[in-house]
């Protein structure tokens, strides 16, 4: 049941890098998000039909291109903040450990249970809650 720490800090390596990469993906669209909003407004303030024209398109453009990259930085930041998560494996947390499906644990211990124990081989300890 125990996890390579190796492998773990790898993971969590990788983890922090997706972190990093989708907080610069997040602020670089907001960024793009401000530019396309101010030229929206400077261009509803411009002189000439075209250019009220063309900074409007272009601004809107940058909006939307904007609300992509920061709706995908958050996107990002919510599965990998919670990928850090799983890995941690709390027995506690949902009842299971990373890499196996529907494996019951022990609150107390961790023991992997049987479908039909009703007390924890290892521990002792009543088993409750059990679908």
């Amino acid at each position: 049941m125990s996890i390579n720490k190796n492998v773990y800090q790898e993971t969590r390596l990788k983890k922090r890098h997706l972190i990093i990469f989708a907080t610069i993906l997040l602020v670089i669209g907001l960024c793009i998000l401000a530019g396309g909003i101010t030229l929206v407004v400077f261009g509803c303030k411009a002189q000439s039909a075209a250019g009220i024209a063309l900074k409007i398109v272009f601004g809107v453009i940058m909006i939307l291109i904007g609300l992509c990259l920061g709706g995908t930085g958050i996107g990002m930041l919510l599965v990998s903040c919670g990928m850090i998560n799983v890995d941690q494996g709390s027995v506690k947390d949902g009842n299971s450990a990373k890499g196996m499906a529907n494996v019951k644990l022990c609150d107390k211990c961790g023991h992997e249970l049987e479908e039909n124990d009703k007390v924890c081989p290892n521990c002792g300890k009543e088993i409750q809650g059990m679908e």
